[in-house]
């Protein structure tokens, strides 16, 4: 099967990671406690996020007015988007015109752990444009006093962040076009250049590049007008890092609000590592120190965990059909950050849930017929039972499901057993669903294309539950 790689390099991370030699202080770590955000925006609590910033523009007469998010990566440096420091005409705002506050939870309330810092030095990176390279950093005239609701971010240092899950934060504008005081956050996944194109291409086409990604859902979680220059956020091992910086959205037929159907543009972080580094001279900036000191990144994961396997259940197996088991460990699994169970199609709507393409995962055989070193995932398009028994020789029943063609990623030599999935609403929350198990692969009668033909799981729901043993 040809895979995209699912992550070419992993950086183990830590909890605990001086941003400043000289400072004492945790990046991404939250001291307060959080409930998890839910799709559409969720209200927060003082301290849920408290590296993200209110950046205000000084207008005449002494009027200041909200202007954008940011966040706070060190005691002096907040990160936001360029166009968040330019006037109505492009111009780069003076110093003098922009301040900061930190801490900040209601936009309409100054509470007594609010700080406000002038500006210093705007640094806006050099070739930037309308849409592309979008990214600023403002140096704090003070120093930020950190607290439990003033606390620097880590910055990414994560390569791909495809399918991975991120929170956005800002007081933007929610789906009845309000404006919000109260900071708000969203779970959305980072999805790929195609979806993102195949979503809306007519916006991101001339846009998308490196410096940019995709990110949110296509049924009204998205960020609005009010919440660029805000962070996405994303957890590792209980580390926030920030990843992505909001850029822009859709609009909303000729009007300039957003588009609440449409994925939005972020600012990659981490293809602007090198410019962070070299502005800030900050010497860490959320990775991992070597023995003297020095900022170093390693392209191995923590070690790997081996189980015995106690036993092994399977249904009556037909030819292709039922081709489904179950492996019981001898010893219970250490759950790890990289560890974690899927979620599988137990209510009664996920059990009919299908989607219009699904996400596969594998070390199956590359084109060369060598097998991968890296995990490898491919999304997969869904395809009728009918059309896949048409176009082949394949006898397909209601228990089973049939993905790919149309000449995109295919499973391989390998993949069997591996789970096709999608990310859906579980229980109120975003949730990893399994929906199939990779089978077998078929050609179509003319040999021209291929198809991957899954045991589907919700099918199997009754049996899995009557052979779990505790």
């Amino acid at each position: 099967m040809w895979f995209r790689n699912v992550q070419q390099r992993l950086f183990p991370l830590v909890s605990a990671v001086l941003i400043n030699p000289s400072a004492s202080f945790e990046c991404g770590v939250r001291q307060q406690r959080i409930n998890e955000a839910i799709v559409r925006g969720q209200p927060t609590s003082p301290g849920d996020w408290p590296w993200h910033a209110a950046i205000y523009h000084r207008g005449k007469d002494y009027s200041n007015a909200y202007a954008c998010g940011g966040t706070l990566i060190s005691e002096l440096f907040v990160l936001t988007a360029g166009h968040c420091v330019k006037s109505e005409n492009s111009y780069v705002l003076s110093p003098s015109k922009v301040f900061v506050q930190l801490g900040v939870h209601n936009l309409l309330k100054l509470d007594p752990y609010t700080q406000q810092h002038d500006v210093d030095i705007i640094h806006l990176y050099d070739s930037a444009n309308n849409l592309r390279n979008d990214i600023a950093l403002l140096k704090l005239e003070t120093q930020a006093k950190f607290n439990e609701f003033v606390r620097p971010a880590c910055v990414n240092r994560q390569q791909d962040l495809t399918r991975n899950f991120g929170t956005a934060v800002g007081w933007g504008r929610d789906e009845t076009d309000q404006l919000l005081p109260l900071l708000k956050s969203a779970t959305m996944p980072v999805v790929s250049g195609y979806q993102c194109l195949e979503n809306n291409d007519g916006v991101f086409r001339l846009a998308l590049d490196s410096s940019l990604f995709c990110a949110g859902f296509s049924n009204g979680t998205t960020v609005c007008n009010g919440d660029s220059g805000g962070g996405l956020h994303f957890e590792r091992k209980g580390v926030w890092h920030v990843g992505g910086i909001i850029a822009f959205t859709a609009p909303r037929d000729s009007s300039l609000l957003c588009h609440t159907e449409s994925y939005a543009a972020f600012t990659n972080v981490y293809k602007f590592l090198p410019w962070i580094r070299n502005v800030t001279q900050l010497r860490y900036l959320g990775g991992i120190t070597g023995p003297g000191g020095e900022e170093i990144e390693r392209e191995c994961a923590d070690p790997v965990q081996r189980y015995e396997v106690e036993s092994f259940v399977y249904p009556y197996y037909p030819q292709h059909k039922n081709d489904i088991g179950l492996i019981r460990i001898a010893t219970e699994v250490s759950w790890e950050y990289n560890i974690q169970p899927i979620c599988l199609p137990v209510t009664p709507q996920l059990r009919v849930r299908l989607f219009k393409e699904f996400i596969v995962t594998g070390w199956g055989l590359n084109e060369l017929y060598q097998p991968h070193q890296v995990l490898q995932e491919a999304v997969l398009p869904l395809a009728s039972n009918a059309d896949c028994q048409q176009r082949s020789s394949i006898d397909l029943t209601e228990r089973q499901l049939c993905a790919g063609g149309g000449h995109r990623a295919e499973t391989g030599f390998g993949d069997g057993g591996g789970p096709l999935g999608y990310a859906t609403n579980y229980n109120g929350a975003m949730r990893f669903v399994q929906f199939g198990v990779v089978s077998l692969r078929v050609e179509t009668r003319d040999g021209k294309d291929r198809y991957t033909i899954f045991t589907r799981v919700a099918s199997y729901m009754d049996w899995i539950v009557e052979n779990i043993v505790p």
